[in-house]
């Protein structure tokens, strides 16, 4: 089980990466990946997501522990998966780009973000 991400801004030229089933908890290491399009997250212990890779366009962030997102500088998100989180609202996606968003299982109170 990976703990932390960290060694891997070291692999700038990474599209596509899959780090589902461990147990990070923070993903800030991951903003050097300016070229990532597919980010899969799930089943880990995330509580914050603010992702800065302004070229993902799938990010799947399911079953973790996410109460606070920032998705303001992903501008080519097409692709959102939250389901199975602690979130309580959903600020702006409607700035977003969806084709897909999956945000069962989780404590909203409102939808005024969509």
């Amino acid at each position: 089980m990976l703990p932390s991400v960290d060694p891997l801004n070291k692999c700038p030229k990474l599209i596509q990466l899959n780090l589902s089933h461990n147990k990070i908890k923070n993903v800030q290491a991951l903003d050097s990946l300016c070229w990532l399009r597919m980010l899969n997250l799930e089943h880990n212990f995330v509580q914050v997501l603010e992702p800065r890779c302004t070229s993902l366009e799938v990010l799947i962030a399911s079953n973790n522990r996410v109460e606070e997102i920032n998705l303001n500088e992903l501008k080519q998100l097409r692709v959102l998966h939250l389901q199975n989180n602690r979130l309580h609202n959903l600020p702006q996606l409607r700035m977003l780009g969806l084709s897909e968003l999956n945000i069962s299982h989780n404590q909203l109170n409102q939808l005024a973000g969509i």
